[in-house]
């Protein structure tokens, strides 16, 4: 984007000595009175004590000296409107003051100030203050094209919440009394939740960060309607790094940065740069990109070009050319994607485009063709002085020197920078017609060094089948095959993330795995230079809910459910006849007609008592069989089953006989064998003894005597 540094609003001061001869102006008896002028058409750089704060800071200044502060605020029944209050503080020896509102100025308030004409207003001289309030409107659109232009054509914008726009000019003179210079120190404030920088000013609700880095103090304002599609560290790594790689001078000591909302209004640029270090760039912006608009406009704030219609070409070339390469050598992009920004100025619409001669320009020719011309210029400078001075030295030169750059002084910067060949080369790009080509990677690596590496991370495809993994209770192996991905609370989805080095060198990755924006697990590892690996994440999801798993920038849908219900579809009992004190096995069968994996619970019933209990984990569409063993302590009909189905009875016989304990059949034992048991009655006789009571055979009395005379002979 064009850098926006309206030289008419430029401040400068001119003062007009009276020599102490000559008649004093206001009378005789009085000082000598001398003008000032603070004039938006004066020329730049003339006036060095303008400075500005910001919000409610205050500058420690002199008594004597003029301070004019504008405070902004937002109007949101007036969209695209803000109200600016500007008040003077005039110290005593001013006797005139004029000021002048901007062209879009309403103005609904004065205090000793009276119009004098037109928009000029002048101090009536009462007391030592005055103030104008009047609405401005800040709505400015702008009908770019090129590189960095943006579907809409706002470049300022105002809406009911927020408004951020170019601060409005306040030319100033005045006259005062005795010699000694009369100064006027510049103020900007917000009235509410806002920020107003040198130039820039954002009105609205907003968290401010910073970074510091190089002397610099970098401070981004985020507005709350903005969503940074970058990160926001990355924004500070990319801007800071930046500062240090780019040395080529004019390091201010605070850059402002504003992230566009893009929400309701419709840009049109990327982003914008104005004065000397305020910028805004729309929230949406990446920087892992060649065309990289946070380095773009940052290499604005550092170029202090003054250039003629011969020269002009330099700025937007030198900040497309250094957005992509600085972006490159930060390892945000690989060589093919800044050799992709550089190549667009080979295409055939410029072939007779003569960068210094505006006449000539077609399409964005300043844009690409000027980037590709940058970036031949430095080529040419580093091949000529092997390696040792490069176009930075250029532009530091350029930086340091005063007045307007012309086709002639840019020719002896680079003489005397890169010699014959990049005097020769700046002839031949800018002074005549005719297409150079980008150059390769290997001719990269030798005069500009070894490409950092360019890792970057991806996630495969949902829609392929094999593309993640599942782990859990339920099942293991791969999911996939549409998206979103269906899993149940208790699984893990195991991520296959690609992690690619696009660079010159090795170079180490840290994976990071997010969850609805969230790091929850990283990967870590070298991948070599042009290689890809595979890094393997993993995240166990314990809730239910819809998810957003990402690596990078790269996300994939997730949605989580509670497992299904399955159901207990069939009983059977082995075996069905069994001993007292026995043990049956139950099978259950156990159905998952859901499309998810499903879990049941499942009571083995002995009667009406639950005496077993068994968990069934199953994937969709699957039926299995589950066990127990059911100990059948008491003899009769029992009745086991499942809960959800019929029982199954079956017989338990007595262990002393039947199922009743009189009929003498023999059961089945727990060990599976037959029990005998002998009749109560029975008597245990030896065989061809007589069994009745007159008979010889041995009686109790004569089975004791017996046994007794028997131990009686083995003692002795």
């Amino acid at each position: 984007m064009a850098v926006l540094r309206r030289e008419l609003l430029t401040l400068a001061l001119v003062v007009l000595l009276v020599a102490g001869g000559l008649t004093p102006a206001l009378g005789s008896g009085l000082d000598p009175t001398v003008a000032g002028v603070l004039d938006a058409e004066a020329a730049e750089d003339r006036f060095p004590v303008v400075r500005t704060g910001s919000g409610s800071d205050a500058l420690a200044q002199g008594d004597d000296e003029i301070v004019a502060t504008q405070t902004f605020a937002l109007t949101p029944e007036r969209p695209g409107e803000v109200t600016v209050e500007l008040t003077y503080s005039v110290p005593d020896r001013v006797v005139r003051l004029n000021t002048t509102v901007p062209e879009n100025a309403t103005v609904v308030e004065t205090e000793a100030f009276e119009r004098n004409e037109g928009r000029r207003y002048a101090w009536t001289g009462e007391g030592d203050g005055a103030s104008i309030t009047y609405r401005y409107g800040v709505n400015q659109t702008v009908e770019a094209s090129g590189p960095g232009t943006a579907s809409g054509n706002y470049v300022y914008a105002g809406t009911r919440e927020w408004a951020m726009f170019a601060r409005p000019s306040m030319p100033t003179n005045w006259t005062y009394r005795q010699s000694e210079p009369l100064g006027l120190e510049r103020r900007t404030r917000a009235a509410g939740s806002g920020v107003a920088s040198e130039w820039l000013v954002y009105l609205g609700e907003h968290e401010e960060y910073v970074r510091d880095a190089n002397g610099q103090r970098f401070r981004l304002i985020v507005p709350a309607a903005a969503e940074l599609s970058a990160d926001r560290e990355a924004v500070f790594d990319s801007l800071a790094t930046a500062s240090d790689d780019f040395r080529v001078g004019d390091r201010d000591e605070e850059v402002f940065v504003v992230a566009a909302p893009t929400g309701r209004v419709e840009w049109g640029v990327r982003g914008a740069q104005t004065g000397d270090a305020d910028m805004w760039v729309r929230d949406a912006q990446r920087v892992d990109t060649a065309d990289n608009v946070w380095i773009h406009e940052y290499v604005h704030t550092r170029l202090r070009l003054r250039s003629t219609r011969e020269t002009v070409w330099l700025s937007e070339g030198a900040a497309t050319y250094y957005g992509a390469l600085l972006s490159l050598e930060q390892g945000l992009v690989g060589f093919d994607g800044f050799a992709a920004v550089l190549a667009d100025g080979e295409r055939a619409a410029y072939d007779e485009v003569v960068l210094s001669n505006t006449s000539t320009w077609v399409k964005y020719a300043n844009y690409e063709r000027g980037a590709l011309i940058a970036g031949r210029l430095d080529l040419a400078i580093r091949r000529a002085t092997d390696g040792e001075r490069s176009l930075q030295d250029v532009f530091r030169r350029i930086n340091a020197r005063d007045g307007r750059l012309t086709q002639a002084d840019l020719l002896a910067t680079l003489e005397a920078v890169g010699g014959d060949e990049a005097v020769a080369a700046g002839r031949r790009y800018t002074e005549r017609t005719g297409t150079p080509s980008m150059w390769n990677a290997s001719t990269h690596r030798a005069a500009f060094g070894k490409v950092p590496a360019r890792i970057d991370y991806s996630l495969p495809d949902p829609t392929h089948f094999n593309s993640f993994g599942v782990d859990g209770p339920y099942r293991v192996g791969s999911v996939g095959g549409s998206e979103p991905i269906r899993l149940v609370t208790g699984e893990s989805l195991l991520v296959r993330a690609r992690v690619n080095n696009s660079g010159g060198v090795a170079g180490d990755y840290a994976v990071p795995l997010t969850v609805d924006g969230m790091v929850v697990e990283r990967a870590y590892g070298t991948v070599e230079a042009g290689e890809s690996t595979t890094a393997h994440l993993s995240h166990r999801f314990e809730r239910p809910g819809r998810y957003e798993v990402g690596v990078d920038e790269d996300a994939v849908t997730v949605v989580v459910e509670r497992p299904a219900t399955a159901e207990v579809t069939g009983l059977r009992v082995d075996p069905t006849t069994i001993r007292q004190g026995g043990r049956v096995t139950a099978t259950a069968t156990v159905t998952n007609d859901a499309d998810r994996p499903g879990r049941v619970t499942v009571n083995f019933t002995r009667g009406t008592e639950v005496v077993e209990r068994r968990t069934a984990q199953l994937p969709s569409d699957t039926t299995v069989t589950v066990e127990a063993e059911v100990p059948v302590p008491e003899a009769g009909t029992v009745a086991i089953g499942a809960e959800g189905v019929e029982p199954v009875e079956i017989r338990v016989e007595s262990a002393r006989g039947g199922m009743d304990g009189t009929d003498g059949t023999p059961a089945a034992t727990p060990d599976g064998g037959t029990a005998t048991t002998a009749d109560p009655s029975a008597t245990t006789t030896a065989p061809d003894e007589p069994t009745d009571e007159t008979g010889d055979g041995f009686g109790v009395l004569a089975l004791t005597g017996a046994l007794a005379l028997a131990l009686l002979r083995r003692r002795l």
